[in-house]
């Protein structure tokens, strides 16, 4: 036979590599992973975005407006707080009159100006806070909008010494009749004695002073308002745009692209 020439034998080939094609082993940088990943690593910062600010405006504060009510001194014959005397009287009646804007019948008066029903509500948007210094109560009035915070507080400012002159009258009326009952029963116990008939001239004219000191002093107090300071619409105080959920929206969401972004461009080192 004769000899082949070694130019036609078939060549040997290498053997393959049983984990497959060789492939570039060297690591694919954050930064170029995500510019590799350019729009899907801005779609998740912007979402990021978007959930921080969604999640500002979910707990933040509603607008707020303000009003202040100066209350007047009662007098000693006071029928709603008789015998205020020194500073630490006055701030318990400050407190007093205080919770009393927050009241089922303030609550009330409000609502119905308002054209609501919803006094639990109505409670949760109104809060009224004493001066520890003076006799003054801040009226703090919280609402989706400032119009409607200036009205609510502008509505509690009014309702509340509306509601106080007619507790007054009642108490006035309650403390009249009352005397009246006494003067009556003296005159029922002096009839048929000169001699306690004498004594109980003396008690009739000074249950007619009391009596006459009492309208006095409520029609003096009136709804125990000295003066108001009533809520401005400049003054409201409103939620602003949350520029550090923003920041931090774009941080975390920056982060959280990155990463997909370099697993993405780097899956065997994930599985290593």
């Amino acid at each position: 036979m004769s000899r082949m020439s070694t130019d036609t034998l078939p060549r040997e080939r290498p053997p393959m590599d049983p984990r497959g094609p060789v492939m570039d082993e060297s690591p694919v940088g954050v930064v170029a992973a995500v510019w590799r990943y350019k729009w899907s690593s801005a779609a998740i910062v912007i979402a990021a975005v978007l959930l921080s600010i969604g999640a500002a405006l979910v707990v933040a504060p509603d607008a707020q407006a303000t009003a202040t009510i100066a209350l007047s001194t009662p007098g000693a014959t006071s029928v709603l707080a008789p015998g205020i005397q020194g500073d630490a009287s006055l701030a318990r009646y400050t407190a007093q009159r205080s919770g009393f804007v927050t009241s089922d019948a303030v609550l009330a008066d409000v609502a119905q100006q308002l054209g609501r029903t919803d006094i639990t509500q109505l409670r949760n948007d109104l809060s009224a806070t004493p001066s520890s210094t003076s006799n003054t109560i801040v009226i703090t009035a919280s609402a989706p909008s400032g119009a409607e915070a200036v009205r609510l507080a502008g509505f509690a400012t009014e309702a509340s010494p509306t509601e106080t002159k007619k507790d007054v009258q009642r108490l006035t009326d309650a403390s009249v009749a009352s005397i009246d009952q006494s003067a009556a029963n003296v005159r029922n116990a002096a009839a048929g004695s000169a001699a306690a008939q004498g004594s109980a001239a003396s008690t009739l004219s000074q249950l007619a002073v009391n009596a006459s000191d009492i309208r006095t002093s409520s029609a003096l107090f009136g709804d125990g308002v000295d003066y108001v300071i009533a809520p401005r619409a400049d003054a409201v105080t409103e939620a602003s745009l949350p520029i550090k959920e923003i920041g931090v929206g774009f941080i975390l969401g920056l982060v959280i692209a990155a990463t997909v972004a370099w697993l993405r461009a780097n899956p065997r080192r994930t599985h290593a």
